[in-house]
């Protein structure tokens, strides 16, 4: 799944946004985290696909929570400014408890995530196959310092000051 996140980056490079949005899907459907995290910069930005926040919201989740530090980043400023492009998700026509992405699910995959919305949080139902163990982990569509703070934490915890500087700067 690198080397189809690297065609991804290429044709992204010259402006080819459909093309891109094709192998980042391919990229997430094989659980790359950039993967993931592209298809949430296409998504949010609008860019090959029409805008939609949420979506791209789940796929910066999906991305932070398989250890993508731009992911965790990114999150951490939309929960942390007023601002931010998660103060414009709208919370209306939304199937509560429906599953809207699923990722992973062949047999092939060691880990399986499904999305839903439960009233104003995204929820990844995460199924790791070997060792079993399942997860989930919550995501709120509203601005919240402290889930902010938890995520500039996490990223101090990894060890990556010096990206987080040269994040911030951009």
């Amino acid at each position: 799944s690198p080397a189809l996140n690297g065609i991804g980056v290429q044709h992204m490079k010259k402006g080819d946004y459909e093309n891109a949005l094709k192998y980042f899907d391919m990229a997430a459907r094989e659980m790359s985290a950039d993967g993931h995290f592209n298809m949430g910069t296409l998504c949010r930005d609008g860019k090959g696909v029409k805008k939609n926040l949420r979506k791209a919201l789940m796929h910066f989740a999906i991305a932070a929570t398989l250890g993508q530090p731009r992911a965790i980043w990114t999150l951490g400023k939309a929960y942390f400014f007023r601002q931010s492009w998660l103060s414009k998700i709208i919370l209306t026509n939304f199937d509560e408890d429906k599953v809207f992405h699923n990722y992973g699910n062949d047999r092939k995959k060691n880990v399986a995530i499904k999305a839903f919305v439960k009233k104003e949080k995204i929820i990844l139902n995460i199924n790791q196959r070997k060792p079993h163990a399942i997860k989930n982990v919550t995501f709120v569509m509203r601005r919240n310092v402290s889930v902010a703070l938890k995520y500039f934490r996490t990223l101090s915890l990894l060890g990556t000051a010096s990206n987080i500087s040269s994040m911030a700067l951009k």
